[in-house]
């Protein structure tokens, strides 16, 4: 499953690595490649099996969280690793794609596309770039519709805010219009009572058109009724 493509790898600790990753035992399969790296710094196999061990070890979730997010990052420091010691393997692209699927989903697919480009006759690698491009549009759907929230939820809060300056202003003119009503009507009522009240003390006959059967400026009874207006006059003294 995890063999090695390196022809002259032939370390027993490096085939004890690669068994103990079979049976999934991670933490045993780094202690062995923590041994070979430490006589052989620059051998990529070694370096492959460490960033598959932390890999597995991040995906199993293992530990803590803090341990899990450490396991990621050493997985994905392990493959860059491995692939600048033996970038033409394809088994180090591979598994610098499967560290970066989660962390740079882009760089992932970069690693995939040079895969292909060595091998393009593998149908795995082209299963996994089209995950990574499902995910990749996914993302962009996501941004895309976080970005439109946002702008959503900005005009919204303008909308609030000038609705709450809004009535302040409009209060102000509302009264003034209110009062200037008032003032109109209130001077038209004067007007019209002065109108009325003119005509109640008036002596002079009225010009409107009042109702012959209703007009009654003041009492007939005991006064010539030919002279509405001629009020009698007081005997002399």
């Amino acid at each position: 499953m995890y063999g090695s493509k390196d022809g002259a790898v032939a370390d027993g600790t490096l085939r004890t690595a690669f068994a103990a990753l079979d049976r999934q035992e991670y933490e045993t399969a780094l202690e062995q490649v923590s041994a070979v790296l430490a006589a052989e710094p620059d051998n990529a196999t070694a370096w492959r099996v460490r960033a598959l061990a932390r890999w597995e070890l991040a995906s199993a979730g293992r530990g803590k969280v803090a341990q899990v997010r450490e396991h990621r990052i050493e997985a994905i420091v392990a493959a860059r690793r491995a692939v600048e010691l033996a970038p033409g393997d394809i088994e180090n692209l591979r598994i610098r794609a499967r560290t970066l699927l989660v962390a740079s989903p882009a760089d992932a697919l970069v690693a995939l596309n040079k895969a292909v480009a060595l091998d393009p006759g593998d149908p795995a690698l082209y299963e996994l770039i089209a995950a990574v491009r499902a995910d990749l549009e996914e993302q962009e759907s996501a941004r895309r519709a976080l970005a439109a929230e946002r702008q959503r939820a900005a005009a919204e809060t303008r909308w609030r805010m000038e609705s709450e300056t809004e009535p302040e202003s409009g209060s102000g003119v509302g009264k003034f219009v209110i009062g200037a009503l008032v003032f109109v009507i209130g001077f038209a009522f004067k007007l019209g009572l002065g109108f009325f009240v003119d005509e109640a003390v008036s002596d002079t006959p009225s010009t409107r058109n009042y109702p012959t059967a209703s007009y009654k400026p003041y009492p007939t009874k005991g006064y010539p009724t030919t002279a509405p207006h001629a009020w009698p006059t007081m005997p002399p003294r």
